[in-house]
């Protein structure tokens, strides 16, 4: 979690970086060599920003990871995934874990559900370790209600 020094300088929001942001996507671009050029072409968007556009970034590599899904290129989703499942076993700061959750979690299952059923989420929840998998199933609740109503709008499986 953040510092009571950060809770102060920023209010109700989240801390707006983190200094293991850098090398959280160090880990996802060696976990996920094919984003890495992904993420570099979209460098000249977010260059002598103060800090990385985190959002951005995380789209991109949940876009990414459901097109690979979709492929059946399964290894380099289920090494990015590990990153995701440490990161979140690590205890990170607000920022990081708020990335990873309403950032890469919601927005994976975003472009599963765009993506006309060719990526089902209940493939990519099973790809997911605990942590994230707890994650995954609290934003779907958050989004679609009650289990039992949000069971009525997705896709079998979607929820335990």
């Amino acid at each position: 979690m953040g510092s009571a020094e950060d809770a102060q300088a920023n209010g109700p929001f989240p801390p707006a970086f983190s200094p293991q942001f850098d090398a959280l996507f160090e880990a996802f671009r060696a976990a996920c060599p094919s984003f890495s050029a992904i993420d570099d072409a979209a460098k000249p968007d977010w260059a002598g920003e103060p800090h990385p556009l985190g959002y951005i970034r995380v789209a991109a590599l949940a876009r990414h990871l459901e097109r690979l899904v979709e492929a059946g290129d399964l290894d380099q989703v289920v090494s990015a995934l590990g990153v995701l499942e440490g990161t979140l076993a690590s205890d990170p700061d607000e920022y990081l874990r708020t990335l990873l959750v309403e950032g890469l979690i919601e927005d994976l299952q975003n472009a599963c559900l765009r993506s006309g059923g060719r990526v089902r989420l209940v493939d990519v929840r099973a790809l997911l370790g605990p942590r994230s998998t707890n994650a995954w199933d609290e934003t779907m609740l958050l989004w679609h209600g009650p289990a039992a109503e949000a069971k009525k709008v997705l896709p079998p499986g979607s929820l335990p």
